[in-house]
């Protein structure tokens, strides 16, 4: 079993990962079945033990996902939201790293309820702060850290964590603030710079949740270093309309490719969905 097997918007799962894979079930607080791959699981197990002893409930609420199910879930995100919300919320299928069954989502259990919704994961970051500082002993990385959005296609997610085996490499990359990406290439990729623009349309935090995704549409290019994101001002869309969006809004986009600077605009959109790629140039 390769437990540094990568899997992103560029690497699709390996054909023959179901072979050799082997794994657990248990029913978690919610009543669900969860399914992981058997060594992430006994991890998991300690993980869950140790954070009990400092006083931190949690449990797991997805794990591994066949490919008929990830299919399932992108379709029915498409036909429930549209195709542009669950583009940037679910991966392909073959392309998951929750197929690999060494992905867990954990959730913490407050008082005694469930917190589970993706909104509610994130008001709690006093209690990921301590959860992130024990991963490391058991074999698990953060995998999709705040910041690196351009380079694991994904914005931040404090419960998703993935077993690598080897507590010594998944506490270096933990100290070292590395993606899974990173440690396997050996080059730790620069942060990209997001510049707010002065509107009277949004606050520098929508800006910013603007920003991460067009970070995240640059990881599926490959051989593109993406450098800086810029709101170009509200004058760019006063006299734009698109049907289906409340609001929109134009980002410039500056990279290096081949040697070469490149810039690209980023038009998006506000839905009931949220914000969304409506197109480039």
């Amino acid at each position: 079993m390769d437990y540094l097997v990568l899997v992103n918007q560029l690497h699709a799962m390996p054909e023959d990962w179901y072979e050799d894979l082997k794994t657990d079930r248990f029913i978690n607080t919610a009543g669900e079945e969860v399914e992981i791959e058997s060594r992430t699981f006994h991890a998991y197990t300690e993980l869950k033990k140790e954070l009990k002893e400092k006083g931190i409930e949690i449990d797991a609420d997805s794990g591994l996902r066949s490919m008929e199910l990830q299919q399932q879930i992108m379709d029915d995100f498409t036909k429930e939201f549209g195709a542009g919300y669950a583009a940037k919320t679910v991966a392909p299928a073959g392309y998951s790293e929750h197929q690999t069954g060494l992905a867990v989502d954990l959730y913490p259990i407050i008082d005694g309820q469930n917190v589970m919704s993706n909104a509610e994961l994130l008001k709690h970051p006093e209690l990921w702060v301590v959860i992130h500082a024990c991963l490391a002993g058991h074999g698990f990385i953060l995998r999709y850290p705040e910041g690196k959005e351009h380079i694991t296609g994904y914005g931040y997610e404090p419960w998703h964590v993935r077993f690598i085996g080897d507590p010594a490499e998944a506490g270096f990359i933990m100290a070292e603030g590395l993606t899974l990406e990173e440690y396997l290439l050996g080059r730790q990729q620069p942060d990209v710079m997001s510049v707010p623009g002065v509107s009277a349309l949004y606050s520098r935090e929508e800006q910013q949740e603007m920003s991460v995704l067009i970070k995240c549409s640059f990881a599926s290019r490959a051989g593109i270093r993406l450098q800086q994101i810029r709101y170009k001002g509200d004058e760019a869309v006063r006299q734009l309309s698109v049907p289906g969006y409340q609001s929109l809004a134009v980002f410039a986009a500056e990279y290096i490719t081949a040697g070469s600077c490149e810039s690209e605009d980023f038009l998006l959109g506000y839905s009931p969905y949220g914000w969304e790629i409506i197109s480039q140039e």
